[in-house]
């Protein structure tokens, strides 16, 4: 009768010594760092591109291209590394015995607090593009218009207040709606689509 007493008391015991050495700060002290990138403020950077855009004045009927400046969003960033949290659950159970562990875990808190380091990275863009000025007339652009259920295409330049001018007459065919597109260099941008009815641009 007594070996098995004696034997249970041992492992009793030797469970209360574990218990007691501190088994959540021991194994988060004895953890590596995790290292994560964070994001935090966001900013605009300069001037990056222009976005045009088309509208119809309603007073004479001309067709109308502005350009907005569009900036970058960034990112501020920073490299954060610090120790994980081990050994919660031996802690809960230490509490059981003397409340030992509250400040095992309150220890081990501190340890990760303690251990945390943070380095400033560069800046990074979003993927985002923002308004960051006021839209003007997109003076002397060269614009290309395309009309629905037309082969041809038609060119134009902008004047000074953005209202698009063709040489060549418009032609007097129905059509449902037109694109507009802005040529800077050797590209072709999108400025929008209107729907209207046969018109006629000076």
């Amino acid at each position: 009768m007594k070996q098995p007493v004696f034997k249970s008391l041992s492992i009793f015991a030797v469970c209360i010594c574990f218990l007691t050495t501190g088994c959540a700060s021991s194994l988060t002290s004895s953890s590596p760092l995790q290292t994560t990138v964070v994001e935090g403020e966001k900013r605009l950077s300069g001037t990056d591109d222009l976005r045009f855009d088309v509208h119809r004045n309603s007073e004479d009927d001309f067709l109308v291209v502005t350009q907005t400046p569009v900036c970058r969003e960034m990112a501020t960033r920073e490299s954060v590394s610090r120790k994980q949290l081990h050994g919660v659950l031996p802690a809960i159970i230490e509490i059981g015995f003397f409340g030992l562990g509250i400040l095992d875990l309150v220890v081990a808190h501190a340890i990760v607090e303690n251990s945390e380091t943070r380095t400033p990275l560069e800046d990074a863009p979003t993927g985002n593009k923002v308004a960051c000025a006021s839209s003007q007339p997109a003076a002397d652009q060269q614009v290309i218009l395309q009309y629905a259920g037309l082969d041809r295409l038609q060119y134009g330049l902008t004047d000074a207040d953005g209202i698009i001018r063709t040489e060549a007459p418009l032609s007097q065919e129905p059509f449902r709606y037109v694109n507009v597109f802005v040529r800077t260099g050797t590209a072709k941008r999108f400025a929008g689509a209107i729907w209207t009815t046969p018109a006629t641009l000076e």
